[in-house]
C-alpha cells in the first residue's frame, strides 16, 4: 500500500513541478538552491511495545540536504540515528536490550513565503529503516519501508544562515514470528541551515 501511495505521489508532483518549472522558465532563469541543515529532533514511538521497553521520547540527530528547483518547490533526503538501551525482566532473569536505528528519509517539498523573513514548507515521501536488536542472546536486525510527512516554519537569519521548527510523522511496519516491528512515530525539532 505504501508503494502505490509513493508512486501516485510521485508521479502527481512530477507533472507538478513539470508544470511550475516550464512556467517558471518562461519568465526567468531558475537558480536552484541548495540548503545543509543540522537538526535536531525528538522522537515520540509509535510502537507502545518500543516504548515500554525503551522510553516514551529520544532524540534523534539529523543531517538534512534541501535542493529548491523554484522558491516553491524542493526536494529533500535526510540522514538519523538512535541509540536506545532498555531491560527486560523474564522469570528471576534481568536481560539488558540495545537498539540501533538508522533513518533515511526522501521525498518532496512545497515552500509557501509568509513575509520577507518567515517561510512555511510541507514534506512528503518514503521512509527507511535499518534497525538492530541485541538482548537475550539473540540479535535482530530488520530493513523496513514506509513513509514521512513533515510541515514547519523556516526563519531567515542572513542572507545564507536559515533556523527551522518542525513537527513530522513517519511510519512503517514489518510483521515477523515474534511480532511487530513498528519505527517511527511523531516527531518535534529545530535546526539551523545554511543555503547556497
Amino acid at each position: 500500500m505504501y508503494k502505490k501511495l509513493l508512486i501516485t505521489m510521485t508521479i502527481l508532483v512530477s507533472l507538478t513541478m513539470g508544470t511550475t518549472l516550464k512556467a517558471a522558465s518562461a519568465k526567468k532563469k531558475l537558480q536552484p538552491q541548495v540548503t545543509i541543515w543540522a537538526v535536531g529532533e525528538m522522537l515520540m514511538p509509535q510502537d507502545s511495545d518500543f516504548s515500554d521497553l525503551y522510553g516514551n521520547s529520544h532524540f534523534l540527530p539529523k543531517a538534512k540536504l534541501t535542493l529548491h528547483f523554484t522558491p516553491h518547490i524542493h526536494i529533500f533526503a535526510g540522514y538519523s540515528f538512535m541509540k536506545a538501551e532498555g531491560n527486560i525482566q523474564f522469570m528471576d532473569l534481568s536481560f539488558d536490550m540495545e537498539c540501533k536505528q538508522s533513518q533515511i528519509t526522501f521525498g518532496f517539498g512545497w515552500t509557501s513565503p509568509l513575509s520577507t523573513k518567515f517561510d512555511w514548507y510541507v514534506e512528503a515521501g518514503g521512509f527507511y529503516v535499518k534497525q538492530e536488536e541485541n538482548g537475550m542472546d539473540d540479535n535482530m536486525k530488520e530493513s523496513l519501508f514506509g513513509f514521512c510527512a513533515e510541515t514547519g516554519l523556516v526563519f531567515k537569519l542572513a542572507k545564507a544562515l536559515l533556523a527551522q521548527v518542525h513537527a513530522g510523522y513517519s511510519q512503517a511496519s514489518k510483521e515477523l514470528a515474534t511480532g511487530t516491528v513498528k519505527p517511527g512515530g511523531i516527531t518535534f525539532g529545530v535546526g539551523l541551515g545554511y543555503r547556497f
